[in-house]
């Protein structure tokens, strides 16, 4: 799957402001091209929520949303130094 995202960013005084998903309350316009097959709003949300899913979906249908952990482990590394990753699957219910 590819996925395109475009950013155009203007700051105070017109100078660019960093290509990142950081600051969302920053001035800027963006625009994500999904495939296709990506028909339901809701699918297109759940690809571009920045760590905030939680909270856009109980936005989106107003009722509160929780999160039940199925399994939870952090992935083995032979890079010592880098951050952790960690093995997740979850239900929001």
């Amino acid at each position: 799957m590819v996925v395109q995202y475009s950013v155009r960013c203007t700051a105070s005084g017109n100078k660019p402001e960093p290509n990142h998903f950081g600051d969302v309350m920053s001035l800027r316009e963006t625009s994500c091209m999904l495939p296709d097959v990506f028909k339901n709003p809701v699918q297109r949300i759940m690809l571009m929520a920045n760590g905030n899913l939680q909270r856009v979906l109980s936005a989106y249908y107003n009722l509160p949303v929780s999160v039940e952990v199925v399994y939870n482990a952090p992935e083995p590394s032979d890079k010592p130094g880098m951050p952790v990753r960690y093995s997740r699957d979850i239900n929001l219910v």
